[in-house]
């Protein structure tokens, strides 16, 4: 019989009444390892984009793709450690769903949306992640086409972060078109290009 670890125990890390601490003299919000947490208003997120769409043209989706890669990869690591030392062993010991609800958490704390991760394709290297919700679908002007090249970046390097493996991130739906959700595929990049 498989012994159930002490991470099965544990209270939620992202319970946002316990994960946010505001200090009012300083203006100052930090999370419960003490790391500073930056609130964007959606102008800022709106002006940002535009003037990368302005400044890069059609380079944008990829620069805010790179500029996403490389926080997830930041986000994954500083993941890695705060659940390690919160729940007393490393993430790698977590059962799936414990690791998925960790996840969930961190998304919908830090106002990404609801995330749901799907396995089905595991098989094949593949697996899907989406969100409900997500921030940018009101942000950003209809253009027909997926608009969230930066959490596809983000998913990218914090799963890669996660598996020790360079993974790709494909967006292949976006609330902002229609879709019911924003449907994210990850893998290497020789198994999305195979798929």
């Amino acid at each position: 019989m498989r012994k159930i670890s002490r991470v099965s125990y544990g209270a939620n890390y992202f319970n946002e009444s316990e994960y946010f601490h505001a200090d009012p003299a300083t203006g100052v919000i930090t999370n419960r390892a003490g790391k500073r947490i930056v609130c964007l208003t959606d102008d800022f997120l709106q002006g940002f984009h535009d003037a990368l769409v302005e400044e890069c043209g059609p380079a944008a989706p990829l620069v805010l793709y790179s500029c996403g890669k490389a926080t997830g990869d930041m986000v994954g690591r500083r993941l890695q450690t705060e659940l390690t030392d919160h729940y007393g062993q490393g993430f790698e010991s977590f059962l799936v769903a414990q690791l998925v609800a960790c996840l969930r958490s961190y998304f919908s704390v830090h106002g990404w949306g609801r995330m749901d991760l799907e396995l089905d394709e595991i098989s094949q290297g593949l697996f899907t992640v989406s969100f409900t919700d997500a921030p940018f679908q009101e942000l950003f002007e209809a253009t027909g086409k997926p608009i969230e090249s930066m959490l596809a970046g983000f998913l990218g390097g914090v799963f890669s972060t996660f598996t020790g493996q360079s993974l790709t991130c494909i967006q292949t739906q976006c609330q902002s078109t229609g879709a019911d959700k924003s449907l994210f595929v990850l893998g290497l990049e020789e198994r999305l290009e195979d798929a």
